[in-house]
């Protein structure tokens, strides 16, 4: 045991001595290994994210339904009965985008409206930020976005009943034949502010689509298809695309998700290659120049008993400590840069896109074990070679040299 300490020592002072080489060394594998931590944890990041997003809202079962061609396949109440007549079809929320302006106390400020019906919030999550947007919006309830409160000059908490006056033209696309634009005008009306929401630097506001309704509303732009059963979800899509619309789902984006995961994986096994080149290359200098330059130490140690294994052992044993080095120290690089880019991605986003926390990276605790695993197993190749050829030749032969 006391021999192994020895030795251990000897190959610690002997691996670091030259310390630009050796930091060469390190530092190619620190960095190709850091890199792929880093890659492996976004993988994983982004992976958890989307999961997490779709079991945290019911949105999985739901088809957003829009038009090709507004002229041509309108989205009228009667196509609306028919898709909900679609075997499969539980529920069907609707949406109409237009301009709207509101004023409250000489304030006004002019933002997109959207007219949908009263659970178009389940099928499409918003955070609240105070009131009540749970069956809302309905009767004379109007919801606004925070960036509308704070134009308005209203506090979130304290906006709740207040009443503001909102006009708005009904867009001639989903209003009724020929109608003017006279007469497609909304006159000022009130409406009691029910519910805040988040939706960043824009200023939104929603209200009932049966206001517009009585005032001649007669088609919508959008629709939330909500699905029974997720096996009818293809069968779904598949009827009401051939009525000439289009549609989209979550599963488009994981579709897509997973497309940039294989480009990552790809991108991931690329860098695999390069640190195993660099390391392979750059740590088998380092051992094959210390063994150039350390044959009167090898000697002088053989002439004083050092047998044949502890000499292979030497040089194993270094070029283990400068690949496991490597390996840790970029195993620590790529975990320091995810957490820095969790924190970015925090203060980008912060919370008015996700339900939850936004954590683009997790710390990848197999691919981490593995890397290092591997770092062990390739440092013991690396100087295996070295070791060889420093055990063949004569302590007397290395003492000439």
């Amino acid at each position: 045991m006391k021999r192994k300490g020895f030795l251990f020592r000897l190959a610690l002072l002997n691996t670091f001595k030259r310390k630009a080489r050796a930091g060469l060394a390190v530092g190619g594998i620190a960095l190709s290994s850091g890199v792929m931590i880093f890659l492996f944890g976004v993988s994983d990041g982004l992976r958890s994210l989307v999961t997490q997003e779709i079991s945290n809202n019911d949105t999985a079962n739901v088809i957003t339904v829009n038009q090709r061609n507004v002229k041509e396949v309108k989205l009228d109440q009667e196509k609306i009965s028919s898709i909900k007549s679609i075997s499969g079809v539980s529920d069907v929320q609707q949406l109409v985008g237009m301009v709207g302006s509101i004023q409250y106390h000489g304030n006004i400020v002019n933002l997109p409206l959207y007219a949908v019906t009263s659970d178009f919030f389940r099928v499409s999550p918003a955070q609240k930020i105070s009131g009540n947007i749970t069956g809302e919006p309905k009767e004379s309830n109007i919801i606004l976005s925070k960036k509308a409160l704070d134009t308005l000059s209203l506090n979130p908490g304290e906006a709740i009943h207040r009443k503001v006056s909102l006009s708005t033209i009904i867009p001639e696309a989903y209003a009724a034949e020929g109608k003017s634009e006279e007469e497609r005008s909304i006159e000022p009306s009130l409406f009691a502010i029910e519910g805040g929401i988040e939706r960043g630097n824009l200023p939104v506001a929603y209200i009932p689509i049966e206001y517009l309704v009585q005032q001649g509303l007669t088609g919508v732009s959008q629709l939330k298809v909500t699905v029974s059963y997720p096996e009818k979800m293809s069968a779904v899509r598949e009827s009401i695309e051939q009525m000439g619309y289009q549609t989209s789902s979550i599963q488009d984006s994981i579709d897509q998700v997973n497309r940039v995961f294989s480009v990552i994986q790809s991108i991931i096994l690329l860098f695999g290659i390069i640190a195993l080149v660099i390391t392979v290359v750059g740590t088998f200098n380092v051992i094959t120049l210390t063994l150039i330059e350390e044959m009167k130490q090898i000697g002088f140690l053989r002439l004083m008993g050092m047998q044949k294994k502890a000499v292979g052992f030497l040089f194993i044993a270094q070029a283990v400590m400068l690949t496991l080095v490597g390996a840790v120290a970029g195993s620590v690089f790529g975990v320091m840069a995810g957490l820095f880019a969790n924190g970015a991605a925090q203060s980008l986003v912060g919370e008015t896109t996700f339900t939850n926390n936004v954590y683009v990276f997790q710390i990848p605790i197999i691919q981490i074990i593995i890397i290092l695993t591997l770092s062990i197993v390739l440092g013991w190749l690396i100087g295996f070679f070295p070791a060889k050829k420093a055990v063949r030749v004569g302590p007397l032969e290395e003492l000439r040299i």
